[in-house]
């Protein structure tokens, strides 16, 4: 197996071997001609994904490629290109990530890798082919990143309860890929935002309300960690600040009324400066959300669908 030929080398052109053995060069009239071009046109059909998750991979080949597609005579793996730019030590930020390949479609000439993880960054793509060798993959660069791209609302109680909603890219699809917090002071009285819904482009958390009242003078930064290890990237916004503030509904009266006709109970609560509709504005009883109804700027009205005892 060969070391990759610098680029000038043409079609046609012969390469002589030279064999060593023991320090002594063996004479010999070995030549290779090298034939043909490696098929240009590949592309990434899978190009992000996230640093922490497993993730398929499917790289599209040119439609002329000359072999049968089998996994087996495919070698695949990505290069760190953001550790190699900024001289990271490899044994802090690995440099080199082995993909490995579980499918193939021939007809449609594509091949399925397996991303096990890494670093986040921009990492080129290397393949090599049994029979044909390097193939061309200049330009196809895989993005190993997590992004948050939009948040609301950005502002809520100083007493905690706000619902969050995040909008990005990569997230995970279990409650703990990607726990939420609002930092201040790098961690210091920072607040757990607890996830309420998960898929991989939305993400909706609970502000704790468990905390003493939070200063209205002072912001948090909303971070949504990848697991235990980094943090996902704020693309697109400004700033991923969340601001606690005092100017919040006021309840002044709650009103239980059981309807003997569908047999289960409605809770009125009743004040000023309510906001909100249905799907953000949450009655818990125990622990256990009920159905909100109805909510204006003067009340919400909720029907008791659980209560544990």
């Amino acid at each position: 197996m060969t070391d990759p030929f610098d680029k000038t080398i043409e079609n046609t052109q012969y390469l002589t071997f030279e064999i060593e053995i023991n320090g002594l060069t063996v004479s010999n009239t070995l030549q290779q001609e090298i034939q043909g071009s490696p098929p240009t046109g590949m592309s990434l059909l899978t190009s992000t994904v996230s640093p922490v998750l497993k993730s398929d991979i499917i790289i599209q080949l040119p439609t002329e490629f000359p072999y049968t597609l089998n996994r087996e005579d495919f070698s695949v793996n990505v290069t760190n290109n953001t550790a190699l730019n900024l001289g990271l030590d490899y044994y802090v930020t690995p440099t080199e990530r082995y993909l490995r390949p579980i499918a193939v479609d021939d007809d449609a000439k594509t091949l399925t890798v397996k991303f096990g993880g890494s670093w986040s960054g921009q990492w080129q793509l290397v393949m090599r082919h049994a029979e044909m060798g390097l193939l061309d993959t200049e330009g196809l660069v895989l993005d190993v990143n997590t992004y948050v791209t939009n948040y609301y609302p950005t502002s809520g109680s100083y007493l905690g309860g706000t619902l969050i909603t995040i909008e990005g890219s990569n997230f995970g699809t279990v409650f703990t890929d990607n726990p939420v917090q609002l930092s201040t002071n790098g961690g210091f009285n920072s607040v757990d935002c607890f996830v309420q819904t998960i898929t991989k482009t939305l993400i909706t958390c609970r502000v704790d309300t468990n905390i003493e009242p939070k200063d209205v003078t002072r912001q948090a930064e909303i971070i949504v960690f990848l697991k235990v290890s980094e943090e996902a990237l704020c693309q697109y916004c400004k700033d991923n600040m969340f601001t606690y503030t005092m100017i919040i509904p006021t309840i002044e009266s709650v009103e239980a009324v059981f309807d003997t006709d569908l047999l289960q109970w409605t809770v009125v609560a009743s004040g000023i400066d309510f906001e909100g509709d249905a799907n953000s504005v949450d009655l818990l009883l125990t622990g256990t959300t009920q159905s909100t109804t109805e909510v204006t700027s003067t009340s919400a009205k909720f029907t008791i669908i659980d209560v544990n005892s």
